[in-house]
């Protein structure tokens, strides 16, 4: 079994890669070029992307870990190729290495050019291991896509009463986002961030602990952001759709996670003991929580979470509403960051009670606007803020008749709530026959309910609908408490089926006849059937087709 050491892999790379070849090496790594790997003792072999060349397969790269001299990359290149060196960055990756520590600034780690054929036929002599243990001490990260903030100072660890700025400053240093561009690393990336930063805050007092925990939540989110963003920019490929499951996934674990340490960080005692952490928490939240375009982490929820409860006060409003002020006067705002801005704005407008200004955002945001205002008329809700709530429910109605049904159906529960508690019977009505014919399941259950009958049959007749359309389940209470209330919605709708002319719709007709010839007889009124049946013949005595169909009802009696 092959143990390789860090210190001992970069003595083999640098003997045998020249430097600019590493940094090929890395864009290759850096861009998930490496679509399978498969480890066979101390064999990689791997298949690495390449567009620049014509073909339209991968390069096939087999990697000897234990004597580099024996590997090969099917671009037949003249000596080692970046797309051996992005195979070695992936093997430090999986092998819990950092790969950032093979790069450095300048050429060759030891100061020649490194990879000449001569060298790849040698024998792998060298230095001693101290020297090549030197040489690691002085690696850095090189450069790539994702940006890094360098530090000329290593940073120290987070201790307890330290700050939010400086714990990302740390974290930046201490996990980058180039660790995780391998689709397989990338899953891991929940895993690893917390499992390295966690355990720093071990022995905390509970609050400062858990607002610490909060923070790398909040960085694991970050980075999640950065690396699919980073992926977006190139060229979509095969695993694109892999690649966002795996985002969604980590962006999904991250907001479970984070909705679960909000909920239990103690409001009272973090303002308390903590109140710094919390006023530094406003700018890394507010750094953050911007978004890039089409990311998958939920920034708005994040920060309305935050917001809503844990960080307001009304100095802090004042404060972030100073800092989105100054977001609205750059010039070319991205589409992603405008959208964002406003529903900011929205935010501390709602949370302020200020609703002239939050019906103006609103607006503005057209019939996007229920989407962002309904979360906050279910907050009015538990608190029993009613007629708050039925002036937003009024006011949203133009903006409804296009919004998703899932909406919708929410718009109506909340408006049940408020016609329960201030017994708006008419507002209600207005704003369901404003948006009828969407709203029309809500208006009849409630019609139904209600006992309503002559109504719920008039507002289906007038619509088109025939009885045709329901379960006889759901005509059961009409026909057991107001049977001739169906007698014209019947008439009606065998017109209907006559008037289409086609051999379907007259068999729908009859069908409907049986059942109407039904309802005549439990009311005892045959005569009437009688005559409406013979004014039928008569009228549409020249439609063979129809006359047919009701021979056959004729000849089949009464229908039960």
């Amino acid at each position: 079994m092959l143990h390789l050491t860090m210190n001992g892999l970069a003595a083999a790379v640098y003997r045998y890669f020249p430097y600019p070849v590493l940094e090929q090496g890395w864009q290759v790594y850096s861009e998930g070029r490496i679509i399978d790997y498969i480890v066979d003792g101390v064999l990689i072999r791997a298949f690495v992307m390449d567009d620049s060349y014509e073909r339209d397969y991968p390069l096939l790269v087999e990697l000897n870990l234990e004597d580099l001299r024996y590997s090969t990359c099917d671009c037949h290149s003249d000596g080692y190729c970046e797309h051996m060196a992005a195979v070695v960055f992936e093997w430090c990756d999986r092998a819990d290495y950092d790969p950032a520590k093979l790069l450095k600034s300048g050429s060759s780690a030891l100061g020649g050019t490194g990879g000449s054929s001569a060298a790849r036929l040698s024998s792998a002599g060298g230095g001693e291991a101290g020297d090549w243990a030197s040489i690691l001490d002085t690696l850095t990260t090189a450069r790539s896509l994702l940006p890094r903030e360098e530090s000329a100072v290593d940073l120290e660890s987070p201790v307890e009463g330290s700050g939010p700025v400086g714990w990302h400053k740390y974290f930046r240093s201490r996990v980058h986002p180039n660790r995780f561009s391998s689709l397989q690393a990338a899953s891991g990336l929940y895993d690893k961030v917390l499992g390295e930063l966690l355990p720093i805050a071990e022995g905390w007092e509970e609050t400062a602990a858990k607002l610490y925990e909060l923070h790398v939540i909040l960085f694991a989110m970050k980075l999640t952001e950065e690396i699919q963003v980073s992926h977006i920019r190139q060229q979509y490929d095969f695993s694109y759709y892999q690649r966002m499951e795996v985002y969604r996934d980590l962006a999904s674990r991250c907001w479970e996670h984070f909705a679960d340490i909000v909920r239990v960080i103690p409001r009272q005692a973090a303002w308390e003991h903590y109140e710094s952490v919390l006023l530094e928490t406003e700018e890394v939240l507010h750094s953050y929580a911007q978004p890039a375009p089409s990311t998958v982490v939920p920034w708005m929820q994040i920060y309305t979470a935050l917001w809503w409860d844990l960080l307001w006060s009304e100095a802090g409003a004042e404060r972030e509403k100073a800092r989105l002020l100054k977001v609205s006067e750059e010039e070319e705002l991205p589409s992603s960051r405008a959208e964002w801005l406003m529903s900011a704005q929205l935010l501390f407008a709602m949370r302020g009670g200020m609703d002239e200004e939050a019906m103006a955002l609103a607006a503005r945001m057209g019939h996007s606007a229920p989407a962002k205002v309904l979360p906050y008329l279910e907050v009015m809700a538990r608190t029993r803020n009613w007629e708050r709530m039925a002036a937003w429910l009024q006011r949203l109605v133009p903006w409804m008749t296009r919004v998703p049904g899932g909406q919708l159906g929410s718009y109506f529960a909340l408006w049940e709530q408020v016609r329960g508690a201030l017994g708006l019977q008419q507002e209600w009505k207005d704003a369901v026959f404003a948006l009828l014919p969407r709203s029309l399941d809500y208006y009849t259950e409630e019609l139904m309910n209600s006992g309503l009958y002559k109504e719920w049959v008039d507002v289906h007749l007038v619509l088109g609908y025939t009885p045709m359309d329901f379960r006889a389940s759901e005509l059961k209470p009409i026909e057991t408490e107001q049977r001739e209330l169906l007698l014209p919605w019947y008439h009606h709708s065998v017109e209907l089926f006559i008037a289409e002319k086609n051999r379907d719709a007259y068999k729908r007709a009859v069908r409907l006849l049986k059942k109407l010839q039904s309802h005549y007889k439990k009311l005892k009124r045959t005569e009437v059937w009688d005559r409406y049946l013979v004014y039928l013949t008569t009228r549409y005595s020249r439609l063979r087709a129809l006359q047919e169909e009701m021979q056959k009802l004729r000849k089949g009696g009464d229908a039960s």
